[in-house]
């Protein structure tokens, strides 16, 4: 996680910040891994001093309340040592972080109108970022209130009314300084390290630990699996070798068989001799092949066999052998190869080819400005007649790879998540006429004829917006191609 270049934290941050955004969606990206994507933003190792809160108070903001919002809402996620405490973001670090993002938002509402904002103008501010940070129901409303009443105070009488050049910009100078950043700066620094802390290592980060530190062995030539080295194995004892049970099992020292228990022979027979024949055959030693490799006796082939015969030739009436047929060789059925690694473990190699994976297609910013401002124009949904008004700037999503309707069609649903394109149809078309993406709209002829008779237009009443309207927003149908 520390490691990750600049290229895909951007992609990984647009991808929790899309989840983190839509109330309800289910979270495709696990809690964790959202946490620490989300402090990497309020700490100097990772984020240059540029994009700290002191610039960027409102993606802290929305960072802080994302993050509480995961710690209550997804804590099944979370491993179970971690404690969701010290993940929570306390209260007055929120309640600081949302009062200096008022200020700012106050201060430059001032500086935009020239002058100062009336007080229900503060009011409908607060709640604003309230509900895009998701801190409605976390922050209590006293802490917030009283930092709002120190906004309004501080605009005292001018509130309403306008200001002179010199007064705008003093008035925005008392506003901002009436919140420290940097001591923000130092709180959001001590939470983001103790959370960060708290969450531990990542799997990867524990798994090189491991493999430094010898618990693991790197994995054979050719294979990509890390097993435990041999010496792991040969330290820990084996479980001792059971010995069959049967007489002369224990070297000859166990009881004579007794006549009571001992079956008759098939062909008939004293059984007195028998017992006497057999206890002949417990005490003497044990054959050499039935002694086992591991220095245990009685664990061979041997063994198992004087178990079943009757521990010698005496037995011949309790012997029983037959021959059985070898087994026809069987094809091996398909699947994975298992394959033998250093120290005696063994592994499934799977040896079936591997999936083909979608190309990546990189937006280039002319291909987005290309594709926001073509969108503008001509509607969204019209995919193919955006890439062809596009020409060469849309060339690389002509590729059969790339799959050029998904691809416009998810950029474009993309940036709109991120609330960096207009939604209103009316908006989308008078910015398209301002970039020279459309042609300035000509005034209609014989309105004023129109207005005389009563307002009456051609084409059933409707107007030619309306219709040219309707067209468009028909054709948002028309982007599921196969």
């Amino acid at each position: 996680m520390e490691d990750l270049d600049a290229d895909k934290l951007e992609h990984l941050s647009a991808l929790v910040y899309g989840v983190v955004g839509a109330p309800g969606a289910p979270c495709s990206v696990p809690a964790p891994v959202t946490c620490r994507l989300l402090l990497r933003c309020m700490l100097p190792a990772f984020t240059p001093a540029d994009q700290l809160n002191t610039a960027d108070s409102d993606g802290v903001l929305v960072a802080l309340g994302s993050i509480a919002s995961l710690a209550g809402g997804c804590a099944g996620e979370f491993p179970a040592a971690v404690d969701l405490a010290r993940i929570t973001p306390p209260a007055p670090l929120l309640a600081a972080a949302a009062a200096l993002h008022l200020a700012r938002g106050v201060a430059a509402a001032v500086r935009q109108e020239g002058a100062a904002p009336e007080v229900g103008r503060v009011q409908e501010v607060l709640e604003g970022l309230l509900q895009d940070s998701q801190l409605e129901a976390i922050l209590p409303d006293t802490d917030l209130r009283d930092r709002a009443a120190e906004v309004v105070a501080e605009l005292g009488a001018c509130a309403g009314g306008g200001l002179a050049p010199g007064d705008v910009e003093a008035l925005t100078a008392r506003v901002e300084a009436l919140f420290d950043a940097a001591a923000l700066q130092a709180d959001l620094e001590a939470y983001a390290n103790a959370a960060w802390q708290e969450l531990g290592p990542t799997y990867l980060q524990a798994h090189a630990r491991e493999v430094l530190s010898g618990g693991e062995q790197p994995p054979a030539p050719g294979h990509a699996t890390y097993g435990k080295p041999a010496d792991v194995f040969m330290s820990e004892p084996s479980p001792p070798l059971r010995r069959d049970e049967g007489p002369g099992a224990d070297g000859g020292t166990g009881p004579a068989p007794t006549s009571d228990g001992a079956p008759l022979p098939f062909g008939g027979g004293d059984p007195e001799v028998l017992d006497g024949t057999a206890a002949a055959a417990a005490a003497a030693p044990p054959p050499a092949e039935a002694l086992s490799p591991h220095g245990g006796g009685g664990g061979g082939a041997g063994a198992r066999r004087g178990a079943i015969t009757g521990a010698g030739g005496g037995a011949r009436g309790r012997e029983m052998r037959w021959d059985s047929p070898s087994p026809a060789p069987q094809r091996a059925p398909a699947g994975p190869a298992v394959v033998a690694l250093p120290g005696g473990n063994t592994v499934a190699i799977n040896t079936s080819p591997a999936l083909k994976r979608r190309k990546v297609c990189r937006w280039t910013p002319d291909e987005t400005d290309a594709l926001v401002n073509l969108t503008y124009a001509h509607g969204p949904g019209n995919w193919r007649t955006i890439l062809d008004a596009a020409g060469d700037r849309l060339r690389s999503r002509t590729q059969a790879r790339c799959g050029w309707r998904v691809d416009l069609k998810d950029k474009w649903r993309n940036l709109e998540n991120a609330g960096k394109v207009l939604r209103d149809r009316r908006e989308q078309r008078e910015a398209a006429r301002a970039n020279g993406y459309l042609p300035a709209e000509p005034a209609a002829p014989g309105a004023g004829r129109a207005k005389g008779r009563g307002g009456r237009r051609s084409g059933g009443g409707r107007s030619g917006v309306e219709v040219e309207e309707g067209i468009e927003d028909s054709d948002d149908d028309w982007d599921d191609g196969p």
